[in-house]
């Protein structure tokens, strides 16, 4: 009898697994996203080069590149541009402190994913703005108003061209003559501080002046 449950309780013992974390779970990837905010996403712009096509030589000016600092074997990064064009970034060990990078890429919005290799969970999402050089930006329409508005700054988060540089001066022209009375105002207490506080205070005491001459007189009647 005594062998009997001897045996039973090696077999149990035998066949019960110890408990282990799942892959995947809510803690790994609580661990996995913890990894991926320590991920470093920077661009710069690259140095001009010139290519070949068709025996034809072309200069690039603005071209840019993205690098991923601190990756590891466990995520992978995907590049989505405006277009939805993709473009696939995976680990390389043989790269220093995790960088990945992404170069010879034209101005735009990119939208940066850092995927669980595993678990195929998105860990991480930002979305970087490779900014266009504005060539209207001396244009003599945009030297002749005063502030420098959008469309006439030198570096863009969209490209400007004729039509969007049309309509900001329009939409600025527009708001700035139905404000025109309300900036000269303003203008006008800028520019007239100084005076404008004297006054006030010269005001202030002639009142107390004033009020103490009325109670002086009152007294004496």
């Amino acid at each position: 009898m005594k062998s009997k449950i001897l045996l039973t309780i090696i077999l149990l013992f035998l066949f019960i697994s110890p408990v282990q974390a799942t892959p995947c779970d809510s803690e790994d990837i609580a661990r996995l996203k913890n990894l991926a905010e320590h991920v470093d996403i920077s661009y710069s712009k690259m140095d001009p080069y010139t290519s070949t096509e068709k025996d034809t030589t072309i200069t690039h000016n603005y071209k840019y590149e993205i690098k991923l600092s601190n990756m590891t074997e466990e995520m992978y990064a995907v590049s989505t541009d405006k277009y939805n064009n993709k473009i696939l970034l995976k680990y390389d060990s043989s790269k220093k402190n995790g960088e990945i990078n992404l170069k010879y890429l034209d101005p735009g919005k990119r939208t940066i994913t850092i995927y669980s290799t595993n678990c195929k969970n998105t860990l991480k999402q930002d979305t970087v703005y490779l900014l266009y050089y504005n060539e209207y930006y001396n244009d003599v329409r945009c030297n002749r108003i005063p502030d420098r508005i959008k469309v006439c700054e030198e570096w863009t988060k969209e490209l400007v061209t004729e039509e969007i540089l049309e309509n900001g001066l329009n939409s600025y022209t527009k708001y700035y003559e139905d404000n025109k009375p309300k900036q000269r105002i303003i203008d006008f207490i800028e520019d007239n501080m100084n005076l404008i506080l004297l006054t006030i205070g010269v005001l202030i005491i002639t009142c107390i002046v004033i009020i103490i001459i009325k109670k002086k007189n009152s007294e004496l009647k």
